[in-house]
């Protein structure tokens, strides 16, 4: 009894090793429009995959979109903020349903 508790304790204990959050989050943005490229190569897209990116302007949600599973190793996605202005910040991150999550800020110019 003692040896499968110690091994679930492992096996709770790698999770993170099997799991990762993005390797990176690219973010550029063209008139209304913010791109976002996640990079989050994985073995099977189904189990494991960014299962959510917000967008945030100057400290305040305004965008969360989820995904049911991940199509290739990078993400790609357009969303259209038209109510930004030099100065603003922007921060996108990218959260894996298995572990972790990567943010990127950028100032609009």
């Amino acid at each position: 009894m003692r040896a499968i508790a110690v091994i679930c304790l492992l096996l709770t204990a790698l999770q993170p090793v099997f799991a990762h959050p993005p390797k990176s989050v690219d973010v550029t943005r063209s008139g209304d429009k913010i791109e976002v490229d996640v990079l989050h190569p994985v073995a099977d897209p189904k189990d494991h995959y960014i299962n959510r990116i917000t967008v945030s302007v100057n400290g305040k949600p305004v965008i969360e979109q989820k995904f049911p599973e991940q199509n290739a190793a990078k993400q790609h996605s357009y969303y259209y903020v038209p109510f930004l202005k030099t100065g603003d910040k922007i921060n996108v991150t990218a959260f894996c349903n298995k572990f972790g999550d990567l943010s990127r800020e950028i100032t609009v110019k």
